[in-house]
């Protein structure tokens, strides 16, 4: 199967999936993880239909982006993000998804704010308590939204 009929057959179960939930398949957002693929790849994913790139290992973003490889697309960072590569990443893709801690968060604000703009950004809880999995307890999450509020990366 090509790039373009792998992405047809994708969107086909997404609309069929919407379609059973009394959703429009509009409202659901297809995130290609784009790891391990070619510039030439992610171009033809984009050119297929695919509007949001995600990478989860920022110098592989930082290397297909410099080949211009998610041009006509949004670009998301999907994966665990260390606190070191935060001065790489902040102004460079669309939404960071997995903000897992309150030092990340401030770090990330800091940087944006030293650029001038607002980093869209997920947080991540570990609603489950599961110990093998990343992420803010939920309780600590009234904490962590009274700080974020501060920040000027969060809509007042």
């Amino acid at each position: 199967m090509s790039i373009a009929d792998n992405v047809l057959s994708v969107k086909a179960l997404i609309d069929a999936a919407a379609k059973v939930a009394n959703r429009s398949p509009d409202e659901i957002t297809l995130v290609a993880a784009t790891k391990m693929n070619s510039a030439e790849n992610i171009a033809e994913a984009i050119s297929a239909g695919i509007s949001v790139c995600g990478e989860n290992r920022v110098q592989e973003l930082l290397e297909k982006r410099e080949q211009n490889a998610y041009i006509g697309a949004k670009l998301h960072f999907i994966g665990h993000l260390q606190k070191n590569k935060v001065r790489q990443l902040v102004g460079v893709c669309d939404l960071i998804q997995s903000v897992d801690s309150l030092e990340l968060l401030s770090l990330i604000n800091s940087r944006a704010e030293a650029l001038g703009i607002r980093q869209e950004l997920l947080l991540e809880i570990n609603i489950g308590f599961e110990p093998s999995k990343s992420g803010m307890s939920e309780t600590d999450l009234p904490l962590i939204l009274e700080k974020a509020s501060s920040f000027s990366l969060v809509s007042k």
